[in-house]
């Protein structure tokens, strides 16, 4: 048979059409009142369906805020800006240790999560700090609260009631729907899952020295971070979460 001019369009290549579409991850807010979400499991090989991530919050020269994932907490590198806050600390002048408290690396958790009440977003990136966490870790450890809600097949939604709307103000309460339990109701999420390390990447050069110079550190070395597929890096996905 002669060779013929056309390809095979396979399975795997709409898989990585898709995933190029959507590269700009897209991350969940939290509405005001009732949010129902159902957690994925983690991917193959992986343990946890949490990415731990320390970042610094740092007021830019220009007054915008840089966000990064600290080079000491997650890769043991130097940081210029962890630095400058045991300087801070260290003084004993109670304003010092008040600014290095804001400047010492905040945990950040992310997860894969579906929004029930919008299910045809399909996955979406879910970011929440410590008090969330520490509640689902709980539901998860205690067989009365739920246990395992992320299994796939015997899992259940997590409901999050969020009031306020300020950054002082704002309160999250975390409860199971335990006795909902079900199967996904749609296996094909879990083939397109977002990859959640990079929100560990190392920051770039460019942003790093900035926020160094906005705290008047001295800046040191550290590992630029390679760019995205779309050359987005993941100060802007970070960034995109408001």
């Amino acid at each position: 048979m002669a060779d013929l001019n056309y390809g095979e369009w396979t399975v795997d290549a709409v898989r990585q059409d898709r995933q190029q579409a959507n590269d700009k991850t897209e991350i969940l807010k939290l509405r005001e009142g009732r949010n129902i979400l159902r957690f994925l499991p983690p991917p193959k090989g992986q343990g946890s369906p949490f990415t731990v991530v320390w970042q610094h919050y740092v007021e830019g020269l220009d007054g915008n805020r840089i966000i990064f994932a600290c080079p000491l907490k997650n890769h043991k590198q130097h940081c210029p800006v962890c630095e400058k806050a045991n300087q801070l600390s260290r003084t004993g002048n109670p304003v010092d240790r008040e600014q290095a408290y804001q400047l010492w690396p905040k945990m950040r958790v992310f997860a894969e999560v579906v929004d029930m009440d919008n299910p045809h977003s399909g996955p979406q990136v879910f970011a929440f700090g410590k008090l969330i966490y520490e509640q689902l870790v709980k539901i998860r450890t205690d067989s009365r609260l739920g246990g395992n809600f992320t299994d796939p097949e015997d899992g259940f939604d997590i409901i999050i009631d969020r009031s306020g709307s300020g950054k002082f103000d704002t309160r999250y309460t975390v409860n199971s729907d335990k006795l909902n339990a079900s199967a996904l109701e749609d296996f094909t999420w879990l083939d397109y899952r977002n990859d959640l390390d990079r929100f560990k990447t190392a920051a770039p050069t460019h942003v790093i020295d900035n926020a160094a110079k906005a705290v008047g550190a001295d800046f040191g070395p550290v590992i630029d971070a390679l760019p995205t597929p779309t050359g987005r890096t993941i100060a802007d996905d970070i960034a995109d979460m408001g």
